[in-house]
């Protein structure tokens, strides 16, 4: 019985609090993302894990003595204070299982692909891929980087369809899916001596019009840089407006090989160095999909719910006194 009491005191739960805040305060001044680490620590660390567990304890043995005593004295003061005790212990306990139980995969899609989760009864298809950018589009220094939200429409097993956007998740069958980033991705053929080594897509992070991205050919020695450049550019005054075709865009191509720069130019179709001519066809768009199966995730919208519900009827408990 001390040792349940010592578990239940309050004391143990100020102690609690004084090392979350000491490592928190500590961990942003060192490291900057002490609260995704200490996430981190819950899903990976059996001694964080301890220690949560006991803070779960503390915390629900003190919402249980609380409500003994409140259902001895006055069981209306103790529905009222319920709620919220209750909540509280539903989150923390939620919050851990959460952290623990959930799965999440990373899927690189474009039109036409099927998805297959280790943990949804059969696959899912991307339908269509709705791009944040029109396929013609304009911008000034002042311009939204994107016109729109980019979604994915995809189709499950059962012929459900469901158009996907980046904020917020939405549940397709058992899984929790939303747009993580979206991007280009160029048709390419690699030919030597009129001969087709390589075909593909090469999915790059070219996205929003300026950003500079890496890739490699395999088999061959060298680093392609690319960015995107304006098909025209319209000047009227002293505002410069930049047209992109996304559908046929100018790249910025530079070429090196062991640090040493082979070619930089601009290409539309294809371009020669060295014996090899590297064609572009014309760009897909991919998205990156994040796909997360939580079990615990209603339980844990049922805290916060009885939580913002406890918040608004605890109060009306100290009328009882």
């Amino acid at each position: 019985m001390r040792f349940l009491k010592t578990l239940g005191s309050p004391v143990l739960t100020l102690w609690f609090v004084v090392a979350f805040v000491v490592y928190y305060m500590t961990g942003s001044v060192w490291s900057e993302e002490a609260f995704a680490k200490f996430i981190s620590g819950l899903s990976g660390s059996w001694p964080v894990r301890m220690v949560y567990m006991v803070f779960l304890l503390n915390v629900t043995l003190r919402a249980i003595g609380s409500l003994i005593k409140d259902f001895r004295r006055d069981r209306i003061r103790m529905v009222l204070r319920s709620v919220l005790l209750l909540g509280m212990v539903l989150f923390f306990l939620s919050s851990f299982l959460s952290v623990n139980l959930r799965q999440t995969e990373w899927v690189l899609a474009g039109e036409g692909q099927v998805i297959n989760l280790r943990w949804e009864r059969g696959p899912f298809r991307v339908l269509k891929i709705e791009p944040a950018l029109k396929e013609l589009t304009m911008k000034i220094d002042t311009s939204e980087i994107f016109d729109s939200e980019p979604k994915a429409v995809i189709e499950t097993l059962d012929g459900k369809i469901f158009k996907i956007g980046a904020f917020p998740a939405r549940k397709v069958s058992r899984t929790y899916v939303h747009v993580l980033n979206f991007g280009l991705a160029p048709g390419l053929e690699l030919y030597k001596d009129g001969r087709l080594l390589q075909r593909g897509y090469m999915a790059l992070r070219i996205l929003p019009f300026g950003s500079v991205d890496r890739f490699k050919i395999e088999g061959l020695p060298y680093d392609f840089y690319i960015h995107i450049l304006p098909n025209r550019v319209i000047k009227r005054g002293d505002i410069s407006a930049r047209e992109y075709n996304t559908r046929s865009p100018v790249y910025n191509l530079e070429i090196l090989k062991a640090d040493r720069k082979i070619l930089n130019t601009t290409v539309e179709r294809e371009v020669s160095f060295e014996g090899y001519v590297l064609r572009f066809l014309r760009p897909v768009y991919w998205e990156l999909l994040e796909c997360v199966y939580d079990p615990v995730y209603p339980l844990f919208l049922l805290s916060l719910g009885m939580l913002a519900l406890g918040v608004i009827i605890y109060p009306l408990s100290w009328l009882r006194k």
